[in-house]
């Protein structure tokens, strides 16, 4: 496509784009103006029954008009929760205008009555502003809330993506280094067979790590949850360890697994769950270098959640670095991303589950997965 071909197009994207949010405020303010009309309908159709009921209820009936009296705080407290001080006090006065004529014409000659109607209009006004200037202040206190929500998590963001940033510039940086003096060497006309094949291999070494970080830095940001369907954690177990037969630690670290045959299903996507399996299998098989990690499935003691586990004999985790290690790029393999354990995280919020990591140094590992048991139909 030509360049000047983009930029219409760029152009005929933005415009669709603000047409569609020009839309979508529209039909907003539309449904919120209809719904702010039933609500003054409601009120107003209230007000008007109750004190129709008054007017055409005789003087002799005094517990029915002991009824519609007190009913008429229903529109006024709705007027005050919807609209605040404002709707509170205006609904009030409107109510006590329409009833006060009823009350000095029809109990003008009963004193007890017309003192407890005439109380009860001075009630619907303090009742209505005090309510309405608290609901407002209730509204006010929850939209300053939530603004200072999308505040905090819209810093959290920029702090997670400055960390990102950085990790990625870092992880990016060693092996450039690397790539740029074995590019130098193998440019030198003098350069001796020997070398070329060390530098190449170098190359080769470093270009392999730099797709590592990149594919484990799209894998990072591309978690998203999907159509979840039951899943048995145990075939996705099986699928992990069939793929990590074929790894290049599967040759020197034996993977055993202890599954339970009864175990209830999950509610997830098969495909991110023997992801985190794997991510944390692969920790273990590092760790532990040579000899054995065990992957054992089962149910918790309250019989709600399912577990799945990782465990290693290999150094363990220092204490200071167990608060570490789900921080993006946080690694002490030289050959390590470190975004291994983020994923996992990640897997498990998307499917409502947790993650443990239970470390003793010189004793081993134990990473532990847990996710909600779907009810048996």
């Amino acid at each position: 496509m030509r360049p000047g071909c983009t930029g219409t197009m760029n152009g005929f994207r933005s415009k669709a784009l603000r047409r569609g949010l020009v839309s979508c405020t529209a039909r907003w303010r539309k449904w919120h103006l209809r719904s702010h009309w039933k609500q003054l309908a409601l009120v107003a159709g209230l007000v008007a029954v109750f004190s129709i009921l008054h007017y055409i209820t005789p003087a002799s009936r005094p517990i029915l008009h002991d009824l519609w009296r007190k009913l008429y705080f229903v529109p006024i407290l709705l007027a005050a929760f919807w609209f605040g001080l404002k709707g509170g006090l205006v609904t009030s006065a409107i109510t006590s205008v329409i009833y006060l004529p009823h009350v000095l014409h029809q109990w003008a000659h009963i004193h007890t009555q017309r003192e407890d109607a005439l109380f009860d209009i001075l009630l619907y006004n303090i009742v209505g502003g005090l309510t309405g200037f608290l609901a407002a202040r209730e509204r006010e206190q929850r939209e300053k809330l939530q603004q200072a929500q999308k505040e905090l998590l819209r810093a959290d963001r920029l702090k997670l993506l400055g960390e990102l940033s950085a990790g990625m510039a870092h992880e990016v940086r060693t092996p450039l280094a690397s790539i740029l003096g074995s590019v130098d060497i193998l440019s030198k006309e003098n350069a001796r067979p020997e070398e070329k094949k060390e530098f190449l291999d170098i190359l080769k070494k470093e270009v392999h790590r730099l797709e590592r970080v990149v594919n484990d830095f799209l894998n990072y940001s591309r978690i998203e949850k999907k159509d979840f369907t039951s899943c048995d954690l145990n075939d996705v177990v099986r699928q992990a360890e069939s793929i990590l037969r074929s790894h290049p630690m599967g040759k020197k670290v034996r993977v055993t697994l202890n599954l339970e045959r009864e175990l209830p299903k999950i509610l997830g996507d098969s495909n991110q769950l023997c992801q985190a399996v794997l991510n944390l299998a692969v920790n273990g098989m590092q760790a532990v270098g040579e000899g054995e990690i065990k992957i054992s499935t089962g149910i918790n003691s309250g019989g709600r959640r399912v577990f799945l586990s990782v465990s290693d004999r290999g150094p363990g985790i220092p204490p200071e670095n167990l608060e570490k290690i789900f921080t993006p790029f946080f690694t002490t393999r030289p050959e390590g991303v470190g975004l291994g354990l983020g994923i996992v995280e990640q897997i498990s919020s998307l499917h409502k589950g947790e993650v443990k990591i239970e470390s003793k140094p010189g004793e081993g590992t134990v990473a532990t997965l847990l996710f909600p048991a779907l009810e048996p139909k």
